[in-house]
């Protein structure tokens, strides 16, 4: 259920005017459609025609319209009929984009207002939903037009850390090591200086390793043994990352 009010909703002329249900509707059908997806988007269940939490009876429908209760019956028939509308088990009309791009602001929302660390879990649909979100319903995209909150900047900086003084390679990274033809114990030595002396903060120390192991066959082969490291001249090799 929507918890706050959006003033505007996102509305694409060409999608309404390319969209084969809605222009198989006449005029006045058009018009009926458009004012029930301004009265599912002020719906506090954002997406749903409902009225205190149940499907909106079609007599109350018709008086927000303004129209006949009959004249509206005929109108929903054919909102249903050429897929404009869908309607959930216990007979709620619902417009399937919007309902899906409320889902999806919902969860980035509560992801903002916990700091960016956890999403939150895809809300319960029903059958008719399920069946019917490979075709969002067309005419409108109604993802709000209010971003969404984000986590604090500070937040990753929290939690980057230095490298443990325990930190050793793991068997990943001696594989990798192998792979390239480098002195993995060498490579660890050299890395673990320049991170330390430069008092470096980083993520993931062990996939920082992996980009090193990667990126050292680059400079000269990296520190391929101790024998082939004094034939390197400062400056070249391994000892680059060390300027």
């Amino acid at each position: 259920m929507s918890r706050e009010k959006l003033p505007a909703l996102q509305f694409y002329p060409g999608d309404w005017r390319k969209d084969p249900g809605v222009q198989a509707l006449d005029f006045h059908d058009r018009g009926v459609w458009f004012e029930l997806l301004c009265m599912m988007h002020e719906s506090s269940d954002r997406g749903r025609l409902t009225l205190n939490g149940r499907p909106m009876p079609d007599a109350a429908i018709a008086r927000n319209l303004g129209i006949q209760e009959a004249d509206w019956k005929q109108t929903r028939s054919r909102l249903e009929a050429y897929g404009v509308a869908s309607v959930t088990e216990d007979g709620t009309l619902f417009n399937r984009r919007m309902v899906k791009d409320e889902a999806k602001r919902e969860r980035l929302a509560e992801a903002g207002r916990k700091g960016g660390k956890k999403s939150k879990p895809k809300p319960q649909r029903s059958d008719g939903e399920a069946n019917e979100e490979a075709n969002p319903s067309p005419s409108v995209s109604s993802s709000t037009s209010v971003d969404p909150p984000v986590g604090p900047p500070g937040d990753i900086l929290k939690r980057k850390s230095r490298l443990p003084s325990d930190w050793l390679p793991t068997a990943r990274h001696r594989e990798r090591a192998r792979t390239e033809g480098l002195d993995c114990d060498r490579e660890a030595e050299v890395f673990r200086e320049h991170h330390q002396a430069k008092g470096t903060l980083m993520l993931d120390w062990d996939r920082a390793f992996t980009t090193w192991l990667l990126k050292a066959p680059g400079f000269n082969g990296g520190a391929k043994s101790k024998k082939a490291e004094k034939s390197v001249p400062f400056g070249s090799g391994t000892a680059r990352y060390l300027r």
